[in-house]
């Protein structure tokens, strides 16, 4: 056999190798020309099989190309290579831009010898109204003969210059460090950036000749989104020895089995030779596809989408090597519109700034066709509370491309969160455009102006971080399961290890935090599903199930209590075990966990305490009582809860009702641990449940003081770490940024209230003014020395609260001292007062008498002259109610399960709507104005009819509309026309209801209209969804800015009015609905896609009257003209207006009902 195979392989060997293939007879290639310097870029990624969604890794090398700028010819070059014969082949074709906007025909003919190479250039000059990227598409065919074939071709040139990174930012203090912020390396400006590269101990040996030295990388993180369609990069660059620069780029993936498959891009290395200060550019690895091609849902396999990010900087020099670099720049490609811009830049990372400090404000012209630019405007920073800090004025006149840096003195800021506001505008009339970004923190740690080496320890530091904004304790989770990986105390049964978590415990009590431990999760081979991956090597199954043996469940607390027996004394028993994917009951939950934990703990350290895990509002009553019927209060020590209410504030989640009615079931059950809040929190950031961080910082400081008025325990507010990986959109208040901790406006708030209400005693809560507005809140503590802390908030708006009594001192938000006097402003974050020498009883009474002044300032006029009708109803009713509010005004019937049962006030003091309400309404200045009326419900049965009249006559119906049950109150407007009451000088109003509905109606406001159109955001929207964010936004984009549409053009002026929104898989997801009650004759608006999609997003806008649809806009891109809506609506009772996605997913759907008015009858 072997002699055979050894035959066969001579046999093999002794054959002639096949000749050469011959040269094809005839090569076609189109490409930019060749004068254009060339870039390697290699390319890794992922495709996704548009069936399966199976997600395979791709990668291959490219070339990337460096083009010039506008104002200039773009060049092409046509080659034929011919074999055989000579050769002639004909191009046709066109260049289009990045629009579809066509800039030239092509046609020429090249002609090659046989057996050689022939080229031919072609231009063309893209002139101001032509946006790149610009695609070259044709055919090819051989004159006399059969040889076709297509060319298609992109390139760019850029129209943008903007300066990305400065390098003024002390994002690396460390003198000697290996990088370095400083002085000696600007170029321009005040700093520069130093790359060092330490020398080695041994030098390396010479290279051989033509051959380079062996170089170090040092990587420049950066994350920087990259605007509009980028074309390169470009920066200042000095080294005393070559070096070389890579750009690491990626853009925003795809969704694919259930995460996210970027593409991602390494262009370089980008050759720097020794020398004094250069600028070096840097290629992009290629462009999108044309607009009308593009897909919003992004595509996968080396498909550019936009936008792209710069990660990182990768630098090479040898050992021994300093590198400086200056003024990082995108030249990019864009409209008109945007190319202007504001921002503003601190020295200190995550944004910190010190009271006492300097912002440098940066105006660039990023266009870079036309002349220089005129700047005239003003600058400010704003508060949480809408209050200005001007800034110097921003004049300048700015050439293309470039940038005027104003520095900005600040003098006593106030601790707290800022935001940049500016009114700029060019002479030609555009507007300059501030980033979302432009916000900041005056914060001092260690309660003054730090150096920044010392500055950076912080930040670096997270428990020297939590100390200094006050945090006593944190809780770790000592986890018993793990998943994908991540380290846990018994991933494999009987194989036990704390190292990975006691680093973290041990570092927390050298800072001086108290330790809490979190027991939890199930460990994968304890599941009762579980299986073993013996492939794989790894178990399979569910971390959040009950163990499949209690005596797995009691080793583990055992050994984790007894490994921590002096660091840790009290241990939170899992997290929310009245989830519906724990599925146990509170007896199970009991017996099997809380019972067998207690009895492990205990024989590990008998002086360890439990705490049930957080039981969500939505289960207090069942599972409390669930808990108390099983036994559960003699194993534990505290019982947790999460009266989280988010996105809604604290008290239109009604935190005090949920929180009051736990309370009153603990002591009906008996149930002796107090109850303690595990995680305060509102998670900020992007999404439905989510709220901004200023929203974050006020509702925070407001649940605190709630939870302490209903006499809860411990409150807990979880610095980090609330989700699978620390992030800033989070209920976290810290997050992580770079190398650093970046602090969110809430903890600042937090210290504040936690360090006021240290020690103090709760007195009561105060009715304000008998609380007529339903938005004021004031709680009235005992601090240890004795003096009385008020904690007062309005809800919405302002309003002023006169008092008689001066004030000791007065704090806001963030502990910054305000000018004590007799009146109080209340705004939505809270303010805190102390008293001294007056009676609880004298300044409960004051308070509760002090007549509120309003000074909102309403963003449509009918809303100023509102007057407030407190619950009115018939004598009769009101005499039954038996209920006196202060000055003698009589209030309808009290529901006492809101009022006796939970405590609530003339908030919840309704009648049940069943027979008539009434009130008279002064209208003797109304002149022509109609009557405004809106009340505030709450409905507990699907929707309602009520008949409206006005001096005896029948005006018409009032449809009030079920809506969510998570929003329990509503407001609902109605008109009444001035017919019914001109000439007189009252309007008596009356309302009877039609049917049996048990609808509550607690107050009414009235007001002249004085306009015959009516912008449906000044109304009460009965639905307001949106797929993005907590809802719709009223005059504002559903990110927060101007209500605008993309414009060929340049740029738009943005609506001061209409509705933002996003659209939603489903209907009711992004929805408006609003009461028309026949009242009106017209709907308009104008509606399209947001402009700040830049390129991508495709929705369907509709509206219907609940019977049927009544317009439909068709799909709509971010390029399809904004269209106007023009409906006659006279018979409509409700309007619906929904968006839906175009059936290619809803990211970056952002949509507009711009102007969005109703026109009366």
């Amino acid at each position: 056999m072997l002699l055979v195979l050894l035959f066969v392989s001579l046999l093999r060997a002794a054959e002639p190798t096949p000749p050469p293939l011959p040269p094809a007879p005839l090569k076609v290639t189109v490409a930019p020309a060749d004068a254009y310097p060339r870039v390697k870029s290699k390319y890794a990624g992922f495709d996704v099989d548009p069936v399966t969604q199976a997600v395979r890794a791709a990668s291959r090398e490219e070339e990337a190309v460096l083009f010039p700028r506008c104002g200039g010819p773009l060049e092409f070059q046509f080659t034929v290579t011919a074999n055989g014969a000579d050769r002639t082949v004909k191009f046709t074709g066109a260049i289009t831009d990045y629009f579809g906007a066509e800039l030239q025909k092509v046609a020429a003919n090249v002609t090659a010898k046989d057996g050689a190479t022939a080229t031919k250039n072609i231009s063309v000059t893209p002139t101001e109204k032509h946006f790149g990227p610009f695609y070259l598409n044709g055919t090819w065919v051989e004159v006399g003969g059969a040889n076709k074939g297509e060319f298609s071709l992109t390139a760019g040139q850029a129209n943008w210059r903007l300066v990305i990174e400065d390098f003024e930012s002390v994002k690396y203090p460390e003198p000697g460090a290996p990088l370095e912020n400083s002085p000696a390396a600007k170029h321009r400006g005040q700093r520069g950036l130093i790359v060092r590269w330490p020398a080695e101990a041994t030098p390396p040996p010479t290279p051989a000749p033509g051959k380079k030295p062996t170089l170090s990388n040092r990587s420049l993180p950066l994350d920087i989104v990259l605007a509009a369609r980028p074309v390169k990069l470009g920066l200042w660059v000095k080294s005393a020895a070559d070096a070389q620069i890579t750009a690491r780029l990626r853009d925003p993936g795809v969704d694919a089995q259930q995460r996210n498959n970027p593409d991602t891009w390494t262009v370089g290395p980008v050759e720097v030779p020794a020398g004094d200060w250069r600028y070096v550019e840097i290629p992009m690895p290629g462009f999108s596809r044309p607009q009308s091609l593009r897909k919003s849902a992004n595509e996968p396999n080396g498909i550019v989408d936009y936008p792209l990010t710069l990660q990182s900087l990768e630098l090479s020099a040898a050992p021994g090597s300093e590198l400086f670099l200056d003024d990082l720049e995108l030249w990019t490609q864009g409209e008109r519109d945007g190319s202007l811009q504001v921002r503003a830049a601190t020295d200190k990372p995550v944004g910190l700034l010190y009271r006492n400090d300097t912002l440098n404000l940066v105006l660039a012209n990023a266009w870079l066709w036309g002349g220089p630019v005129k700047l005239a405007g003003t600058a400010a920073l704003e508060d949480i509370n809408g209050g200005k800090f001007p800034l110097p004025s921003p004049n300048a006149t700015i050439d293309p491309g470039g940038e005027f840096v104003l520095a900005a003195p600040l003098t006593n800021l106030p601790i707290g969160p800022w935001k940049l506001t500016a009114a700029i505008e060019a002479a030609t009339g555009e507007t300059l455009k501030v980033p979302d970004s432009a916000a900041f923190l005056v914060y001092e740690p260690s309660g003054r102006p730090l150096p920044q080496v010392e500055l950076h320890k912080i930040l670096r530091d997270r428990n020297r971080l939590l100390v200094d904004l006050g945090f006593a304790n944190d809780t770790v989770v000592v986890p018993w399961h793990s998943v994908d990986g991540s380290p846990s105390v018994e991933a494999f049964p009987g194989h036990w290890t704390f190292d990975f978590i006691t680093p973290a415990i041990t570092t927390r009590r050298a800072a001086g935090i108290e330790v809490f431990g979190l027991l939890g999760f199930t460990a994968l081979w304890a599941d009762p599903s579980g299986t073993y991956d013996r492939k794989l090597g790894v178990w399979i199954g569910s971390t959040y199930v009950m163990p499949s043996r209690p005596i797995y469940w009691e080793q583990y607390v055992h050994r984790t209590v007894e490994q921590f027996t002096n660091e840790i004394s009290t241990w939170v028993v899992w997290d929310r075990p009245d989830s519906e994917a724990f599925k146990a009951t509170p007896r199970e939950y009991t017996e099997q966990m809380l019972a067998v934990a207690h009895r492990a703990a205990l024989e590990a350290n008998p002086r360890a305490r439990l705490v049930s895990g957080g039981v969500t509002r939505e289960n207090f009553g069942p599972f409390l009582t669930g808990l108390a019927e099983a036994g559960a209060g003699r194993y534990l020590h505290g019982i947790g809860i999460l009266p989280s209410t988010s996105p809604l504030s604290p008290e239109d989640g009604y935190m005090d009702v949920e929180l009051a009615r736990a309370q009153r079931i603990r002591r009906q059950e008996h149930l002796d641990p107090e109850l303690w809040v595990l995680n305060l929190g509102w998670s900020s950031g992007e999404g439905q449940e989510r709220v901004s961080e200023f929203t974050q910082a006020f509702y925070l400081p407001r649940a605190y003081v709630i939870c302490r008025s209903q006499g809860i325990g411990k409150i807990f507010l979880q610095p980090d770490m609330t989700e699978t990986v620390s992030k800033r959109d989070s209920a976290d208040l810290i997050y992580p940024d770079g190398d650093w901790r970046g602090i969110k406006p809430a903890a600042l708030s937090a210290r504040t209230v936690r360090t006021l209400l240290n020690g103090a005693q709760f007195i009561r809560e105060i009715f304000l003014n008998d609380r007529r507005d339903g938005l004021a809140r004031a709680y009235l503590f005992r601090q240890a020395d004795g003096k009385l802390l008020l904690a007062a908030w309005r809800r919405e708006g302002s309003s002023v609260l006169p008092l008689t009594v001066k004030p000791d001192a007065v704090l806001d938000t963030f502990g910054n001292p305000l000018a004590s006097s007799a009146d109080i402003t209340l705004r939505p974050a809270p303010l805190y007062a102390t008293f001294s020498g007056i009676e609880i009883g004298a300044l409960v009474k004051q308070l509760e008498r002090a007549p509120l002044r309003y000074d909102d300032a309403p963003e449509s006029a009918w809303k100023r002259e509102w007057t407030f009708y407190l619950d009115v109803g018939d004598p009769a009713d009101e005499q039954a109610a038996n209920y006196s509010a202060p000055g003698s005004q009589l209030v309808g019937p009290i529901d006492s399960h809101y009022h006796t049962e939970y405590g609530r006030h003339v908030e919840d003091s309704g009648r049940h709507f069943k027979g008539k309400e009434k009130f008279t309404v002064d209208v003797a200045s109304f002149g022509a104005a109609d009557l405004m009326l809106r009340k505030r419900i709450n409905f507990n049965v699907p929707n309602q009819m009520v008949d409206v009249y006005c001096n005896g006559q029948f005006v018409g119906p009032w449809l009030a509309f079920k809506r969510d049950r998570r929003y329990r109150w509503r407001d609902i407007e109605f008109i009444v026309p001035n017919k019914f009451f001109a000439g007189r000088p009252k309007a008596e109003m009356r309302f009877v209801t039609t049917g049996d509905s048990e609808a509550t109606s607690y107050y009414y406001w009235a007001g002249p209209l004085r306009t015959k159109t009516v912008y449906v955001s000044d109304l009460s929207l009965l639905v307001g969804t949106s797929g993005y964010g907590a809802g719709v936004n009223r005059d504002k984009n559903i990110l927060g800015g101007g209500l605008k549409f993309f414009q060929k053009t340049g740029p738009g002026e943005p609506f001061a009015k209409g509705i933002g929104t996003h659209s939603a898989a489903a209907m009711t997801d992004s929805l408006v609905v609003v009461c028309a009650n026949k009242q009106f004759k017209r709907l308009r608006a104008t509606v399209g896609v947001d402009a700040a999609t830049n390129g991508r997003g495709s929705v369907r806008f509709r509206v219907g009257d609940g019977v049927k649809t009544l317009w439909d806009s068709q799909d709509m891109t971010y390029y399809t003209p904004a269209k106007e809506v023009d409906l006659d609506i006279s018979d409509a009772i409700l309007l619906m207006l929904w968006v839906d996605d175009t059936g290619d997913g809803t990211k970056d759907d952002i949509a507009n009902w711009a102007g969005l008015r109703l026109e009366l009858k």
